[in-house]
């Protein structure tokens, strides 16, 4: 997600006030000078101190679903409803023709969102809580993936035993699936909600909890088992992470795999194009991605680019194993 404030060019044609609209002309006026003694007066009595109710109603009550791209805030002000839709996962660009709306704007985010930056995991962490707060788990498709599937039970791939892992578990299909006698799985995530739901569909399925349980956990804060884990599984997990925190994310597995562990990590949504990369989530990804921050620690065993996949994200996929070393 990104988010940037920008001052419009002394060219922009200013705005009509409305107590100026007179039957049949326009009175012409300096709006911009007006707007800068106003903000410089600190006469903001239609700043709200917040985002509009009607665009929080919109995208969490109503769930409305805005298309991926880049997001225009005319006459930003603040900024509070460019931070409101960057911290959703927008990438926001908030104008206004007054640099001291500007100035504030700038003040209050107090980061930059793009991409190449960094951005607090508390902030960023709250998104994912919104999605599951509102039920809006659109990545969700109602089983364990195809390509895993494929990987276990057609090309009988041998997972050492012990203990696994499925960070951003979800629902917990793939935990769930994971799990056996020999290899007790905890599907993790950051949200009660998602826990509860996972936990509640293990419990409706019969499945002992002594072979999976699932945990309330921040993957880059909890404590690691003495142990470590031998296997870990990572699905529209590394996508959903703000790109700043990718190389965090392979240092993480290194720390809490044992050394001849397996990491699975299910590529996805791939793309060669350099375009849009930087929005999301979930961020487009390249196989490339996965190298520069997992090769150091890990060696690739598997991969397979002809995978099975869910039916709305053919050629978006490739399954890979990788030992860690």
């Amino acid at each position: 997600m990104a988010i940037s404030v920008e001052g419009m060019p002394s060219t922009a044609p200013p705005p009509p006030m409305a107590n100026e609209l007179l039957p049949g002309q326009l009175v012409q006026k300096d709006h911009r000078r007006d707007w800068e003694e106003y903000w410089a007066a600190g006469g903001t009595e239609h700043d709200q101190q917040g985002p509009a109710e009607a665009l929080r109603e919109l995208l969490e009550d109503h769930r409305w679903l805005l298309p991926r791209g880049r997001c225009l805030v005319a006459g930003c002000g603040r900024g509070h409803d460019a931070l409101y839709l960057a911290k959703r996962g927008h990438n926001c660009l908030g104008i206004d023709f007054c640099d001291a709306a500007i100035a504030n704007a700038q003040k209050k985010s107090g980061m930059s969102y793009q991409a190449s930056g960094s951005v607090p995991s508390e902030e960023y962490n709250q998104i994912w809580h919104n999605c599951w707060n509102t039920m809006t788990t659109k990545w969700d498709k109602g089983d364990v993936s195809p390509a895993l599937r494929e990987l276990i039970e057609e090309k009988k791939w041998e997972l050492p035993s012990g203990q696994g892992i499925v960070p951003g578990c979800g629902r917990g299909y793939d935990a769930m699936f994971l799990a056996s006698p020999s290899l007790h799985m905890v599907g993790a995530d950051l949200s009660p909600i998602a826990v509860d739901t996972a936990t509640k569909l293990r419990d409706a399925k019969g499945i002992p909890s002594d072979l999976v349980e699932f945990q309330t956990l921040d993957f880059f804060k909890f404590d690691v088992p003495a142990n470590k884990y031998q296997v870990a599984y990572d699905y529209t997990f590394f996508c959903a992470l703000h790109p700043s925190m990718r190389a965090s994310w392979g240092a993480r597995y290194a720390e809490i795999i044992a050394p001849g562990g397996h990491l699975i990590a299910l590529m996805y949504p791939l793309s060669k194009s350099e375009e849009d990369r930087n929005r999301g989530p979930p961020f487009l990804l390249s196989e490339a991605d996965y190298h520069k921050v997992l090769d150091a620690n890990f060696e690739l065993i598997h991969i397979d680019p002809h995978c099975k996949t869910h039916d709305t994200r053919v050629g978006e996929e490739i399954i890979t194993v990788w030992r860690r070393k």
